[in-house]
């Protein structure tokens, strides 16, 4: 869920207060209280931990008390016995407790999956209720919160208006989700389809619109469909057809590689294409710079000038016989015209999480390569580092 959506959930359970401390940043305190989660972004300086970090540990329901300890703690002004109306430590525990807790529902009920179970499971919780900025929900939070700012009297009931419509509207939004997909899914069953798996997530201006991801199977052969449909679940033009990536491609490359281990728990619908000419006559650049003799078979070691690298020209027929894939997952996008203009104008407009990889022809991983253009995150061309047992520090962290 975006910035703006948490902290005005922390300033309405602050308006929504009996009584509050005496202090100017009361209000202020609450509503970077329930964006507190979200600095586990700092820390995120690589795309692995990116992908272990992000919506992890400062996301478990199991830090959560430790963390609103904390800033109780920081928050002493609220606290000072000279403060008039001021909390005790165990209430504004309490309070933080809350911030934290509400923060991480409203992350629960978009696509992108939050582990709330942290350290004891990496499991990620999505619900796929609302988008995950969604006008329908934030605006009118945004109104009851401009309104008990400057309203003098009925702050507390301006308030609750506001965090009912919090609660109500994402559970509105999970049942017409149901009955859109029970929708959708009857109309395949009557056309005589095969599906295997079907998943509905809300796409911009939910619950009006969402988007059909689903499995097919047509001659023997699986594809992955993406399909726009309407808020009672009547498909909104044709399909798109996707190739799934294969479970067993899946396995193998999380069994070589602990980032592709990570990026697949975090995908929902992975599907893979072939990479780009650009891509790949990078990824060939950069896989001439590795010691593998066994792929320039009678080619002498050229020296790239001035840098004191060794370059490993690659023969023509081997390079014929590796496998260039760029792996991403569909759930990142929108099945709307108007969706995919303001994704576009995105500064860093891409694909948002793409996984890229070089294999030989035995399916043995060469290359790596993984970019979350929104994040700015990008590993460059990286040989692959197998998964190593999780020491304990790692698993108290959630760390892989």
């Amino acid at each position: 869920m975006d910035i703006v959506t948490h902290a005005i959930s922390g300033a309405l359970m602050a308006y929504a207060l009996p009584q509050r401390p005496k202090v100017r940043f009361c209000i202020l305190f609450f509503a970077l209280a329930a964006c507190v989660p979200d600095l586990d972004i700092l820390f995120c300086t690589t795309p692995s931990l990116f992908l272990n970090l992000h919506r992890g540990i400062s996301h478990s329901i199991f830090a959560a008390p430790l963390l609103a300890l904390l800033l109780a703690l920081i928050a002493f002004p609220l606290r000072r016995r000279t403060t008039p109306q001021a909390f005790s430590l165990r209430t504004l525990w309490l309070l933080c407790l809350t911030c934290l807790l509400v923060h991480i529902g409203l992350d629960c009920i978009t696509t992108y999956g939050t582990m709330i179970f942290l350290p004891f499971s990496d499991f990620r919780v999505r619900l796929n209720a609302v988008f995950i900025v969604d006008v329908f929900l934030t605006l009118p939070m945004l109104v009851f919160f401009c309104v008990c700012v400057f309203k003098k009297t009925g702050r507390r009931k301006i308030a609750y208006m506001g965090l009912a419509w919090m609660v109500l509207y994402p559970g509105l939004c999970l049942a017409l989700s149901s009955w859109a997909g029970h929708a959708l899914a009857n109309n395949l069953r009557a056309e005589g389809r095969t599906i295997h798996e079907l998943v509905l997530l809300p796409d911009f201006f939910t619950p009006l619109y969402w988007r059909a991801l689903y499995v097919e199977e047509q001659n023997g052969h699986l594809t992955e469909q993406e399909q726009s449909i309407s808020g009672l679940g009547s498909p909104r033009g044709p399909a798109c057809a996707h190739t799934p990536l294969r479970r067993e491609e899946i396995l193998n490359l999380s069994a070589q590689s602990s980032i592709s281990r990570d990026f697949f728990d975090l995908m929902l619908m992975p599907v893979v294409r072939p990479l780009s000419e650009r891509n790949r006559k990078a990824a060939l650049t950069a896989l001439s710079f590795l010691p593998m003799d066994a792929h320039s078979p009678g080619q002498a070691p050229q020296r790239s000038g001035g840098s004191g690298h060794v370059m490993h020209p690659i023969a023509d027929n081997v390079a014929r016989e590796l496998k260039f894939l760029l792996v991403y997952d569909l759930r990142f996008g929108s099945g709307l015209t108007i969706g995919r203009k303001l994704l576009g104008s995105r500064p860093r407009a891409n694909i948002p999480f793409r996984l890229m990889v070089v294999l030989d022809r035995d399916d043995t991983v060469l290359l790596e390569r993984i970019v979350f253009s929104d994040a700015r995150k990008d590993s460059g061309w990286t040989s692959p580092v197998p998964p190593e047992p999780q020491t304990f520090a790692q698993w108290l962290l959630g760390l892989h």
